[in-house]
């Protein structure tokens, strides 16, 4: 058995760790504080995660192993929380 998992399977539990975040983050109120990261709120979590999530997902995607290949751009939030992903 191939212990590495295809790029479906990191694909979609990609997909599952931003719907879950989403899911917390519209519980949570995008005002709310972020206890462990002080001054931050939950709109600056769910943007700097969203980031890192969407970087990982770009490499996994397009199966980047060359370091000069890495996105240098990065995802931008709604700004409404009604619209991020569900």
């Amino acid at each position: 058995m191939n212990p590495e998992p295809s790029a479906d399977r990191r694909r979609q539990a990609l997909q599952d760790h931003v719907r879950q975040l989403a899911e917390c983050a519209r519980a949570a109120g995008a005002d709310a504080a972020v206890p462990t990261c002080p001054g931050w709120t939950v709109t600056s979590l769910v943007e700097h995660v969203g980031q890192t999530l969407h970087w990982v997902s770009e490499i996994v995607e397009r199966r980047i192993t060359d370091p000069a290949g890495l996105p240098a751009g990065v995802a931008e939030l709604p700004a409404d929380p009604v619209t991020w992903p569900a």
